[in-house]
């Protein structure tokens, strides 16, 4: 959890009079993912029987042999459903798209992560659905907002009114949370669809605030699909 290569844990035990070399936690950490590797290879089978799958990735600095440097390497986080509730990450050492593929291999049902492209093949059979991320789409709006405020704060009032009603409905039934965004989230999204088509005209698209209208824009099909399944969360 706090990602402490063992060369500094040897020195931590050092300094606490324990001496315990690199080579010898190595090997702790070998036996440990050998014993653990069919219990994580369970959880991930249940992982996939989710309706619901949300995914997300950062990069891990990773020790290059015979290198004075790190190199980028990729941690996946993959979150359960209600029914599935478990978190887990794979490794990969780069951001190619064969990472998620493989992983998600088998599964059916929404799969809620940024725009990366690398995702797009999962979608192209129909049998994963994508479904897009308010939060992801705030923050493009947010950094607009630092270099022009006038207008990308009135994309983040749409995007607050969004989550107000999400709060209203957050310990509701499915049913109940799915009529509610009709009611009343989905008069909000076509006014704001309106917005962003308008801004489009008159935005440089290289611009922070073209940016975010592009990456909302062309996602809208993905972040509006939480309307249609009163299970799918906002973000």
């Amino acid at each position: 959890a706090d990602h402490l290569p063992l060369n500094r844990l040897e020195r931590i035990w050092r300094r606490q009079g324990v001496e315990i070399s690199r080579s010898t936690m190595a090997d702790w950490v070998g036996a440990i993912a050998e014993r653990a590797g069919p219990l994580v290879d369970h959880l991930r089978r249940d992982l996939l029987r989710s309706r619901v799958l949300a995914t997300d990735d950062t990069t891990v600095p990773v020790l290059e042999p015979r290198q004075n440097t790190t190199k980028k390497g990729r941690l996946w986080v993959y979150v359960g459903d209600d029914g599935h509730p478990w978190v887990l990450f794979d490794y990969t050492p780069t951001r190619e798209g064969s990472g998620p593929e493989d992983y998600l291999s088998g599964f059916e049902g929404f799969l809620q992560a940024d725009a990366y492209s690398g995702y797009d093949r999962l979608y192209a059979e129909g049998k994963v659905l994508e479904v897009g991320c308010w939060m992801h789409c705030r923050r493009y709006f947010y950094e607009a907002a630092q270099a022009e405020p006038a207008r990308p704060c009135e994309a983040l009032a749409f995007i607050r009114e969004l989550y107000r009603i999400e709060r209203e409905v957050k310990d509701a039934s499915v049913e109940k949370r799915k009529a509610h965004r009709e009611e009343y989230a989905r008069p909000i999204l076509e006014a704001f669809e309106k917005w962003i088509a308008r801004q489009l005209e008159s935005t440089l698209p290289k611009s922070p605030l073209g940016k975010a209208l592009g990456y909302a824009s062309r996602q809208w099909k993905a972040l509006t699909r939480y309307l249609e399944h009163g299970e799918l969360p906002i973000d």
